[in-house]
């Protein structure tokens, strides 16, 4: 029996351990809730999906141009009245007969958003659902995601630390 309570105090150490970890700073010592970034993670599989292929582009489509003016992208958003799974598609010419398109498969209801960083590189930011997200930079001329990394919103962690004292050191 001493065996068992040893191994379950063990096992809570480490979830808890885990839990500060995963933040740079402790949600303690937060001012107000923020967003958290760390390593990739599989949890919602490969729901981020590069796609090449020609495209019509729709009347009235709206692009956005790269800072130079040499590439552009335009982000077709999902039907929020219709039922899930919605999708995102994130449409990127980069001067080659085929388009780069960034698919984001059934996403939580938050609108996905891309943005340049700069001539080639195009920020993109999807919620899977309420807490965890991606941040992707994908290439425009490679046509590929060169970076990924998980993003959780903090808001319960805020919450749940709201009274307690900031850990010293």
């Amino acid at each position: 029996m001493k065996q068992v309570f040893g191994l379950a105090c063990a096992f809570a150490l480490l979830a808890s351990t885990a839990a500060a970890q995963q933040y740079h700073t402790p949600p303690a010592c937060w001012t107000a809730p923020r967003i958290v970034h760390g390593p990739w993670s599989e949890q919602p599989g490969e729901r981020a999906v590069i796609v090449r292929a020609a495209e019509k582009e729709p009347d009235g489509a709206k692009w956005n141009p790269s800072p130079n003016g040499a590439y552009r992208l335009r982000q077709v958003d999902p039907d929020f009245t219709a039922p899930p799974p919605w999708n995102t598609r994130i449409v990127i010419e980069a001067e080659r007969p085929e388009a780069v398109i960034v698919e984001l498969r059934n996403h939580g209801n938050a609108t996905a958003y891309a943005i340049w960083v700069n001539e080639k590189l195009v920020l993109v930011r999807v919620w899977w659902g309420r807490v965890l997200g991606a941040d992707l930079l994908v290439d425009a001329e490679k046509g590929e995601i060169v970076w990924k990394e998980t993003v959780r919103g903090g808001e319960t962690a805020f919450e749940q630390s709201r009274g307690q004292p900031c850990p010293k050191g």
